[in-house]
C-alpha cells in the first residue's frame, strides 16, 4: 500500500495574475493618484493598532512629512522595490528594540 507523499508548505506568494494586472493600473496616473489618495486617507483615518505592520511603518514615516509632500513620498515609495527581510534572526530582534526605544 501507498502514503501519498507529504508536500513541503511553500509560502504564500502573491498571485503572479493580480500583481500585473495592478502593476499595469498603478501606471496609469490617474489610477494610481486615486489609489493614493485612497491609501492616505486610510492611513490618516485608521488607528496604527488596526494596521498591518508594513502600513505601520509607513504611517509612522509619513506623519513625520509636511501633509502637502506625503502624496509624493507615497508614489515614490510605491515605484521603489520592496525592502528585503532582514537576514539574520539577530538583526531582526536589534530593528525591534531600535523600533521599540523609539517609540514606533
Amino acid at each position: 500500500m501507498k502514503r501519498p507523499r507529504l508536500r513541503r508548505a511553500k509560502p504564500r506568494r502573491e498571485p503572479r495574475v493580480r500583481t500585473a494586472v495592478a502593476r499595469g493600473i498603478l501606471r496609469v496616473p490617474i489610477f494610481r493618484r486615486l489609489y493614493l489618495r485612497r491609501l492616505l486617507k486610510h492611513l490618516d483615518e485608521t488607528p496604527k493598532s488596526q494596521l498591518k505592520p508594513e502600513l505601520r511603518t509607513l504611517q509612522a514615516a509619513l506623519q513625520r512629512l509636511p501633509r502637502h509632500q506625503r502624496m509624493g513620498a507615497l508614489e515614490t515609495a510605491l515605484r521603489s522595490p520592496p525592502a528585503e527581510e532582514l537576514p539574520s534572526r539577530s538583526l531582526r530582534r536589534a530593528a525591534g528594540r531600535q523600533q521599540k526605544r523609539l517609540g514606533r
